[in-house]
């Protein structure tokens, strides 16, 4: 899940055509929870500016899955 479209993720440095939906799904659900869970070192980002952050990532996350999830999250909060 840690595998980015451009092929600067890990473990392998997989690209687009090369990593399947539900790793990449996996990836905006791992990303979207550490922006907004409580870390020692930073206070949780709202819902909004974790969308904000991560549709900054355009060219390592799927847009299209990431626009999908959107309103799942927010529907439930």
């Amino acid at each position: 899940h840690h595998e980015l479209l451009d092929g600067t993720g890990y473990p392998d440095g997989l690209r687009a055509g090369e990593i399947s939906d539900i790793v990449r799904l996996t990836t905006i659900v791992d990303i979207y929870t550490a922006l907004i869970e409580q870390r020692p070192y930073r206070v949780p980002f709202t819902h909004a500016k974790a969308f904000a952050t991560m549709e900054k990532m355009e060219g390592k996350l799927d847009m299209h899955l990431l626009y999908a999830f959107r309103p799942v999250t927010f529907g439930a909060y």
